[in-house]
């Protein structure tokens, strides 16, 4: 193999390594978002329960009790990467609700300008600041990647396949090895 073809395999090797970062980060920063809005959610659950009376949602208090520790507690656990496909998934539902609701003008409005390929004339009416949907993103990319090597779920679900018996060929997991020995 020639110098190229070696750099370019130790590149992609470098990348394929720390590629266990990627799932960590995303973890902490969709974790720590969640944790302190709901830990705000807390702190003013009259005012959160008005607001969704203020949207026609159902029994707005008992749904903002639940947005508020689904998000304070949800937020937790997807940091140290506990139960996070189960956490990520009811707060997808959330952001669906936010997108529908609280953003469903900003919503539209993006997916118009989205779907027509325009740029509008006045550029600043382009809405560009959609959170949920930022949210949302990364959360499916936790339900379908999970959490990472660095996370509890990772270590316990090795451990209980290992318990069970189940072996590497019967489920994925992330295998480090590399795929051919290069001569040096």
């Amino acid at each position: 193999m020639n110098f190229a073809g070696r750099a370019l395999y130790y590149w992609d090797r470098l990348f394929y390594y720390l590629s266990f970062l990627v799932s960590t980060a995303t973890r902490f920063v969709v974790g720590m978002g969640f944790y302190l809005t709901g830990k705000g959610k807390f702190e003013h659950l009259d005012g959160v329960a008005e607001f969704f009376k203020s949207l026609n949602i159902p029994h707005p208090e008992l749904q903002a009790n639940l947005v508020a520790h689904l998000e304070y507690y949800g937020g937790i656990a997807i940091m140290a990467g506990v139960l996070t496909r189960f956490f990520a998934s009811g707060l997808a539902v959330s952001m669906i609700v936010a997108l529908m609701t609280t953003e469903r003008e900003d919503t539209i409005n993006a997916f118009r300008y989205l779907l027509n390929y325009s740029v509008p004339e006045d550029f600043s009416k382009v809405p560009t600041d959609i959170t949920a949907f930022a949210y949302l993103a990364l959360l499916a990319w936790l339900i379908f990647f999970g959490a990472g090597v660095l996370s509890v779920d990772y270590w316990a679900g090795r451990w209980i396949r290992q318990k069970l018996g189940i072996t590497q060929g019967d489920t994925p997991t992330l295998d480090l090895t590399p795929r051919e020995k290069i001569s040096a």
